[in-house]
């Protein structure tokens, strides 16, 4: 259901988050523990360098009042600036960039930040900890806008309930389940089987509640209509991302199967029982691997190259094939002993059910 699967998916993302963030966090102990951190910098050069452009682009008085400070003290030598302080120093303005609301203040930190990036040092010591600083930021910058970019990231890291997870993230409408943003989301979980196979499940079983109305498989009535609506609104790109090419087949056949009998002419020698939701829910928990949620077992039995559904004879569910294939077959015409058949494509998700 939503609710079980949303919790599998985000777990699957918490997962990947909790990885990044502990390899961001290594990289970061290896910088700290790296010789050279209290390598001095040229602090006069910064000092002088940051309060010369914050004063040519009219941002000095958005400097916060702490950083302004500091940037005194090191002007004056009350202060010494280090690799380590400097990194501190870089840390502190981007959080208090992340968190203002004031475009100005965010362009004067940013004129700070670029000052310490390009701060010399007076000796070469300590180049190979503002190397592997460089590099333990990069991953952490690099992450966090692959959180930014990926609106279910962001949703898990913020704090997300499970049971909307799936429709607003992946088979919704909305930007959030745009095809671009629901292959991001698959990157992130698609080495996770479970949660790969949670979603594909999911979204059987959204088609499966569209096409029976949301009613049990014994009891519902098909409606191609609903079904291929729902088909079209997921879209093929998204179904590549958790199907295989067979399986989307698969769903199609439904779709057009399900359209015939739906539709089928006044007269008809194929009747109305609901043996049809019955196969349709089959199909759908087998292509989604929910085998044992099948409620019918089905003996195949192959004939000229297509197969022919034996205990399905003259039920609603045994749709003339012929008219799927696009064979000219009359669905009016009335047999004495009527023999109608499935489409071949759908055969491995019903014998897989026998």
């Amino acid at each position: 259901d939503s609710i079980s699967t949303g919790q599998k998916v985000i777990s699957a993302i918490e997962g990947r988050n909790a990885a990044e963030q502990k390899k961001i966090g290594s990289l970061y102990d290896l910088a700290k523990d790296s010789k050279g951190r209290s390598a001095l910098l040229d602090g006069k050069a910064f000092a002088k360098q940051t309060q010369q452009v914050l004063k040519e682009e009219l941002r000095d008085e958005f400097l916060p009042a702490s950083v302004k400070k500091r940037i005194d003290d090191i002007a004056n030598g009350t202060e010494v600036l280090t690799v380590d302080k400097a990194e501190k120093m870089k840390t502190i303005i981007g959080t208090l960039q992340r968190n203002s609301q004031d475009g100005n203040t965010r362009y004067a930190l940013g004129i700070v930040r670029e000052a310490l990036d390009n701060t010399p040092l007076v000796s070469s010591r300590g180049e190979n900890a503002i190397k592997a600083f460089g590099e333990a930021r990069a991953a952490n910058r690099n992450w966090m806008r692959a959180v930014e970019e990926t609106p279910a990231l962001k949703a898990v890291r913020d704090g997300v309930d499970p049971d909307k997870f799936v429709q607003t993230y992946i088979v919704g409408t909305g930007n959030s389940a745009s095809v671009g943003n629901v292959t991001k989301l698959q990157e992130l979980i698609k080495d996770v089987p479970e949660a790969m196979t949670a979603v594909k499940n999911n979204i059987a079983q959204t088609l499966k509640a569209a096409a029976l109305g949301g009613k049990a498989d014994e009891v519902g009535k098909v409606s191609g209509s609903n079904y291929n609506k729902m088909l079209s609104s997921i879209g093929d790109a998204k179904l590549k991302l958790f199907f295989t090419k067979d399986e989307i087949n698969a769903l199609k056949a439904l779709g057009r199967v399900a359209s015939y009998e739906q539709f089928q002419p006044a007269g008809s020698a194929v009747n109305n029982s609901r043996t049809a939701a019955a196969i349709m829910a089959n199909v759908l928990d087998s292509i989604a691997g929910n085998i044992i949620a099948s409620k019918l077992s089905l003996g195949i039995i192959p004939a000229a190259g297509k197969l022919i559904s034996d205990p399905l004879r003259n039920s609603a569910a045994s749709i003339e094939a012929g008219r799927m294939l696009k064979i000219p077959v009359s669905p009016t015409k009335v047999e004495k002993e009527p023999m109608f058949l499935l489409p071949a494509v759908l055969a491995p998700y019903l014998q897989a059910n026998q």
